[in-house]
């Protein structure tokens, strides 16, 4: 992870959640059930714009500059494991969020605690759990 772009900024946090990330398998209905229970969640990222349901917590691609502002602005960034065919698998996402000293929130994949703490990273395994 290039510390030098991913790093933590002194920003007030503003969102008690968020997500950057494509909307692809199961996170429609994960953002539904967070925004169904009053979470002040930020979502961003492409293919959200289709969903008129999202429109007021959606705030677009984002560039990096941005990127970096959301997730320093966030008490919790959330993290989805999955790829596009539904599989669970490492991205570089947590080792990004991480550079930036904030609290993730990760879709339980096996393989990301070898790499963090429980104290840097929480799993979730469904809704409920999350």
């Amino acid at each position: 992870t290039d510390t030098d772009t991913f790093k933590p900024l002194n920003l007030e946090k503003i969102y008690n959640v968020s997500f950057v990330g494509s909307d692809k398998i199961d996170r429609y209905e994960y953002i539904k059930f967070l925004l169904e229970n009053n979470v002040n969640i930020r979502l961003c990222g492409g293919g959200w714009a289709k969903y008129p349901e999202f429109s007021k917590i959606y705030g677009g691609v984002l560039n990096s500059t941005d990127l970096v502002k959301v997730f320093n602005q966030s008490k919790i960034n959330l993290c989805f494991t999955k790829n596009h065919s539904g599989f669970k698998h490492i991205n570089q996402r947590p080792f990004e969020i991480g550079a930036y000293k904030t609290f993730m929130l990760i879709e339980n994949s096996e393989g990301y605690f070898d790499f963090f703490n429980n104290k840097e990273l929480v799993a979730f395994s469904d809704k409920q759990d999350l």
